[in-house]
């Protein structure tokens, strides 16, 4: 079908409301139609985090790549777990990139497909675009 998406679309459940943590999986995408406000998991572009069971002094971080759509504008935002930026505002609304599952387990490989990231949206009072 000419201009279908190729991710999985969720319209926001009544269970999910603006500043209400939620989990979209990559490859997902997720449509607050109220707010025509749509978040598309792209992909995590690095994983640094020390995996389970293994030592290391430092956190390391997650890079992850989410297309946000409001009214029309589009926007790719790369936001992290432990680096800045950790949010992104487009237009009155903020998104908050919280977590990212599962943590790398020794050197064990994760497939794109079981990533699950945790996020907030809340409504923002000055309306801008960055």
């Amino acid at each position: 079908m000419p201009g279908a998406s190729p991710f999985m679309t969720y319209n926001s459940p009544a269970a999910i409301k603006i500043n209400e943590e939620f989990n979209l999986k990559a490859g997902e995408q997720i449509y607050f139609q109220e707010e025509d406000l749509r978040i598309s998991f792209i992909s995590v572009i690095t994983d640094t985090r020390a995996g389970i069971g293994m030592n290391s002094v430092l956190n390391g971080n997650a890079e992850v790549l989410f297309i946000l759509s409001h009214e029309g504008d589009e926007i790719e935002a790369c936001l992290n777990t432990n680096n800045e930026p950790k949010s992104f505002v487009i237009k009155n609304f903020q998104i908050i990139f919280k977590n990212l599952v599962p943590y790398p387990a020794d050197s064990r490989i994760i497939f794109h497909s079981r990533y699950t990231a945790t996020l907030v949206v809340k409504r923002n009072s000055r309306k801008i675009f960055s």
